[in-house]
């Protein structure tokens, strides 16, 4: 299909819609109504996207629509928003309004939210060169919000969480294959001296896994992207661990990222393993603990490793008090350790090898001795 064809379809279906808009707000909401009529004015003027991106008065009956949580305006507006969400023809300027609608229409009926939940992961792909910062974190909070609601549904609640998990994926993704000569713009903290400058996508990325290993802490703590009050713990954890498993190799790259890793995301993982957490957390931790028990790892956390492997073994040993089924969490975590023959070596030379450190192998195995034994 031609883009010109293509443009004639999609402006017949908005004009179509803004007719019905304009028709539904004739007597409740004059400014709707004239805002209606500007847009339809607007689309017999112009004959491609890029035409219509030159209009940014266009698109404001929909998001004075999607603010008036009127559910009839909405409705009609929320399907507009879906096609130009598809179709790069909202002006740069116009995004955060758009997401301020979004928000809004998430106080509305189930099948309104349902459609916010379609919308905003075509709305980054469309846009993302734009969604930083504050846009960002608006776009994931059409999705966090949906998580918490009173009288939450079964099916938002569970479309809100693969959403939230798809666009946190998307926004690694996008530091993936972003250009590395990029330059800088946003210090962020490599050590507790020392920081670098980073593109906005990495800064974005570096921001979200820093409020994801927040989980835990204060909810009066300072978040940046993700509002993590409304995230519940194991779900945040499950987050974690999609992010630790699609981008290994982002997080044996990037500094920032690995500084993250020993301050905040370690001490997180291990604060359940330690203590009397219930089971469902303790189960995502582990599965966390076991992505981070990787080749890759032993380098940039020497020091954070030894303390988990210690710990770990700890819990399988008489001396421990910790109930079954937390032995049997770490004996799976041994357990795929012992399959990788690279993972072991890796470990004899970082501990076992040199008498200043602890020997993770030898302890471990006097330990399952000791249990075989009994």
């Amino acid at each position: 299909m031609s883009a010109t064809t293509s443009f004639a379809i999609f402006s017949r279906q908005l004009t179509s819609d803004l007719h019905s808009l304009s028709s539904e707000s004739k007597r409740r909401n004059s400014e709707i109504r004239h805002a209606s009529e500007k847009s339809l004015d607007i689309l017999k003027t112009v004959h491609s996207f890029e035409d219509l991106l030159r209009h940014p008065d266009f698109v404001v009956p929909f998001i004075l629509s999607c603010s008036s949580r009127n559910p009839k305006f909405t409705t009609i507006s929320i399907q507009c928003l879906q096609k130009l969400s598809a179709t790069k023809c909202i002006p740069q300027g116009r995004l955060d309004q758009v997401l301020n609608s979004l928000i809004e229409s998430t106080h509305l009926a189930v099948e309104i939210q349902l459609k916010v939940l379609q919308i905003v992961p075509i709305f980054f792909k469309t846009y993302q060169e734009f969604v930083t910062g504050n846009l960002c974190a608006k776009l994931l909070l059409c999705c966090s919000n949906l998580l918490q609601l009173p009288n939450k549904t079964p099916m938002v609640v569970g479309s809100a969480s693969a959403t939230l998990q798809q666009l946190i994926n998307d926004i690694f993704d996008r530091v993936n294959r972003e250009d590395e000569s990029v330059e800088g713009e946003f210090s962020v903290l490599i050590s507790n001296s020392s920081s670098i400058k980073v593109s906005p996508y990495r800064y974005d990325a570096n921001r979200v896994f820093a409020d994801l290993c927040s989980l835990a802490d204060s909810p009066n703590d300072q978040t940046f992207l993700l509002n993590i009050t409304t995230i519940p713990e194991d779900y945040g954890l499950e987050i974690l661990e999609s992010v630790l498993t699609n981008h290994q190799p982002l997080f044996e790259r990037q500094p920032d990222l690995q500084f993250l890793l020993r301050t905040k995301a370690v001490p997180l993982l291990l604060r359940p393993i330690s203590s009397s957490r219930t089971f469902a957390i303790v189960v995502r931790s582990s599965r966390c603990i076991k992505l981070l028990i990787r080749p890759g790892f032993l380098n940039i956390l020497e020091l954070e490793l030894e303390v988990i492997l210690s710990l770990l073994t700890h819990s399988l040993s008489r001396e421990s008090n910790s109930p079954v089924w937390k032995k049997i969490l770490a004996l799976e975590i041994f357990q795929e350790v012992s399959k990788d023959i690279k993972l072991l070596r890796g470990i004899f030379h970082s501990y076992d090898s040199l008498k200043d450190r602890k020997h993770i192998l030898v302890t471990l195995l006097d330990v399952l001795l000791e249990n075989l034994n009994e």
